[in-house]
């Protein structure tokens, strides 16, 4: 394959151009890196859904053609990911509560500055008690449960809020660096 190809295609390596009929597939040799896209036909005991593409039936679950070990869906990379996301959010979630109880319960603490911290703290309790456990689902599910794809709510809803949380953070550090810069 590689002999098709002009001195002029190739400089220090690296392939300038194709010919039109030739696809960049045809041009790469086989390593043997990535498994065959046809898989069997998935059954109704393993609990996961086939789509026919053509006339080869494909696992949604098992679609992606490159092999890889994935280390998530092990049982002690699991359990470490449990542990850790719930020992932070339930600090994140006690500490924002202390911050956001103690601002507000203190009148003379209603200052401009400590309502920057307020809703820095109110942005932060929302990832830990909304981001947090969807991520934890989304991130120890087995692909056979569809958390996110068989849900026409919770994928979009994830992927939205997350987003405007951390930006809120974000955003209200900078406001808080632009206030102590400022005054």
């Amino acid at each position: 394959m590689m002999s098709e190809l002009d001195d002029r295609d190739v400089v220090d390596g690296f392939l300038l151009a194709l010919q039109s009929s030739l696809s960049p597939i045809d041009r790469m040799p086989d390593l043997g890196l990535f498994a065959p896209v046809t898989t069997e036909e998935s059954s109704a005991e393993d609990n996961s859904t086939s789509t026919d593409v053509g006339d080869v039936p494909l696992d949604v679950c098992w679609a992606n053609t490159y092999v890889y070990e994935d280390y998530t869906q092990t049982e002690w990379v699991r359990a470490g990911f449990i542990v850790l996301y719930v020992v932070i959010a339930v600090l994140s979630v006690i500490g924002n509560f202390m911050v956001i109880w103690t601002i507000a319960r203190n009148r003379h603490m209603w200052t401009v500055t400590n309502y920057y911290i307020l809703n820095l703290a109110v942005a932060d309790f929302l990832v830990a008690l909304v981001v947090m456990p969807l991520k934890l689902i989304e991130y120890t599910a087995p692909c056979q449960w569809h958390v996110f794809s068989q849900h026409a709510v919770l994928c979009p809803l994830l992927y939205y809020i997350l987003p405007v949380f951390v930006f809120a953070s974000i955003l209200t550090l900078a406001a808080i660096s632009v206030e102590r810069s400022v005054t």
